[in-house]
């Protein structure tokens, strides 16, 4: 019972931790949104994009977006006319060189009637967009006005979530972290192939999050948590595991002693069980052999007195009756 007891309470432990780097990692998460907008609240006073949006030059744009995004931790950035038609969009590539794209003459490209229903009534939207190969990117649009209260077009910024994130994250907190949809769908994992892909227990597991689920990555077992979040209008999952090798040592560790109480402790008992027989029964077998023998002999039966204990006070009144 103490064993399964303490293994109960490292679960709990592990528990109370990964909430908490689930809570840190939703705070960051926060902190994305909040410098987002920081950053909007910037770009969006500028008299030169306003114009640029006013005339809908591309030319202009682009490069001032260029120096904006050199100095922006957002992903891309991207500019839409006052109808939704896209003027210019840059953007850092993998090796994080900042790329631009501007579309011309039949390539026209214009922001979705979805996201312009979003943006009727209110000045700003933000929400999770999860794409192709593990991609996950916080978007947040938003509304340029010009002078006296104009609507005069759109700026789109968006942030990246990819796995080299989550994992300088899993290098940080030594943890392994996993996005998960509402429906229970891994979207981006710190895991390798063949284990991302598990998805047990996940789908009923995003309904109570923050129970505490015990899984084996790799062929080692790990305890996971998943921590409900929330990024402008988007409900996700974070999934956080953390190794029980070292519980699992403690634990044996606790086991061995365990045992080898148990085995010490047996062996003294049997000690004392062979002691307390030789002391006690014996001596009293001893005796009723002798009243036995009583009643078959016509001569007194006398035993040896080997103690002054009780047998040896019940043996001596024995041999004067006799």
């Amino acid at each position: 019972y103490s064993v399964i007891k303490f293994e109960k309470a490292i679960d709990n432990e592990l528990s109370r931790r990964l909430m908490g780097n689930a809570r840190e990692i939703s705070s960051i998460f926060s902190d994305f949104q909040t410098n987002l907008e920081a950053k909007r609240d910037r770009y969006i006073k500028d008299p030169r994009l306003i114009s640029h949006l006013t005339f809908g030059d591309s030319t202009g744009l682009k490069p001032q977006a260029v120096n904006w995004l050199r100095a922006d931790f957002s992903s891309s950035l991207t500019f839409f006319a006052r109808d939704g038609r896209m003027l210019a969009s840059v953007f850092k590539d993998e090796k994080g060189d900042i790329r631009d794209f501007v579309p011309k003459g039949a390539g026209a490209i214009y922001l979705s009637s979805a996201n312009l229903d979003k943006l009727k009534n209110v000045n700003e939207y933000a929400f999770v967009e999860f794409g192709q190969n593990e991609k996950v990117s916080l978007i947040l649009f938003s509304k340029v006005y010009g002078n006296g209260g104009r609507h005069v077009g759109y700026l789109e910024q968006l942030l990246d979530i990819d796995r080299v994130f989550l994992n300088r994250l899993r290098q940080r907190m030594k943890l392994e972290l996993m996005l998960i949809k509402p429906t229970g769908q891994v979207v981006g994992a710190t895991l390798p192939d063949g284990e991302r892909d598990r998805k047990e227990g996940f789908q009923d597991f995003t309904r109570d999050g923050g129970k505490f689920l015990n899984l084996s990555v790799r062929s080692v077992p790990y305890g996971f948590v998943v921590y409900p979040m929330t990024w402008g209008k988007t409900d996700l999952y974070l999934a956080l595991g953390a190794s029980k090798v070292e519980a699992k040592e403690v634990l044996s560790n606790v086991n061995y002693a365990f045992l080898s109480v148990v085995g010490a402790v047996i062996f003294l008992l049997i000690i004392t069980i062979l002691l307390a027989s030789n002391t006690l029964i014996k001596p009293i077998k001893d005796l009723v052999t002798a009243i036995q023998n009583v009643q078959n002999s016509d001569r007194p039966v006398e035993i040896p007195i080997k103690s002054d204990t009780e047998n040896g006070l019940l043996t001596e009144s024995f041999n004067i009756m006799s």
